[in-house]
């Protein structure tokens, strides 16, 4: 009861007690088209924004090419995500503005039929008033076979990144753990979900003083911290790798079955492949 209760807040906040925040977010124009692919882009999810009295935004669902089925949503997706084989397509929902969060998950099947949507925002009293806040994804990303969905969440500074990971089949919360190093950057997924490989750094803050424009404290980020884990949260190694990190994508890849990933050494600059051997990373090539 108190989690229905929680959910149905959640909704009347975004609705009614957020409404005037709306006014910062850039409402985006009628027909525009955003273009969702799968990772081997044989599928396309178009979302095509509308007026408000149309109703949030519209789902067209194509493969190859060819539009197979459009839906109408209660919401409007900031991220959505199809497996390689068109069976289950995540949305992520916006809360009442484009950077102020999202509010839920949409988990749909292949043929268009929602699994369920599920709540992420939460109740919190903030100045002594009784308030709903969202969660800040980061880099959701969802296993090539459609069966993971995960993401990540910056905490309190000095804190490890959340990781969060989810069944898509069954719409269903698996586990939620700090894992990392202060700041979340980035992460990568296997085929399956069984592997998955996070790149997180450290901050290096410095008081300035401005004449133009005051105090204020310059984060650079500093040590690149690269944590590879398992489909259940376990991590199996990790490691402080690059000095100035940043955070370019192209520094680290995975393979599509997990068990070998590279991180590019910037100090060194070169790349350092690793390979997991019954549960032991080691380098490939040392």
């Amino acid at each position: 009861m108190i989690n229905l209760f929680r959910w149905f807040y959640c909704l009347f906040a975004v609705i009614v007690l957020a409404s005037p925040a709306m006014a910062d977010r850039e409402l985006p124009k009628p027909g525009e088209v955003t273009k969702y692919y799968s990772g081997n882009k044989k599928y396309e999810v178009g979302v095509i924004e509308r007026t408000i009295t149309d109703g949030p935004a519209k789902m067209i669902f194509s493969a190859d090419g060819k539009q197979l089925w459009e839906k109408n949503l209660t919401s409007t997706p900031g991220a959505v995500h199809v497996s390689n084989d068109g069976q289950y397509i995540v949305l992520a929902n916006w809360g009442w503005a484009d950077e102020g969060g999202y509010k839920s998950l949409s988990f749909y099947k292949g043929t268009g039929d929602l699994i369920k949507e599920v709540g992420l925002c939460s109740i919190s009293m903030l100045n002594g008033k009784l308030g709903t806040q969202m969660k800040w994804l980061r880099n959701p990303t969802l296993s090539a076979d459609g069966q993971r969905y995960a993401f990540g969440e910056n905490q309190k500074q000095g804190e490890k990144p959340k990781i969060t990971m989810y069944s898509v089949p069954q719409a269903q919360l698996l586990w939620e753990k700090n894992i990392g190093a202060g700041d979340y950057f980035r992460l990568w997924m296997s085929k399956d979900g069984s592997f998955l490989l996070l790149s997180s750094y450290s901050l290096k803050c410095q008081h300035t003083k401005n004449d133009m424009v005051g105090e204020y404290d310059e984060c650079k980020p500093k040590d690149a911290m690269f944590t590879y884990f398992d489909g259940n949260g376990t991590v199996i190694w990790e490691k402080s790798i690059v000095d100035g990190f940043q955070g370019q994508d192209e520094l680290a890849e995975l393979n599509e079955d997990g068990l070998q990933f590279k991180i590019y050494d910037a100090t060194a600059k070169k790349w350092v492949e690793y390979v997991n051997q019954g549960g032991k990373v080691l380098p490939k090539n040392p």
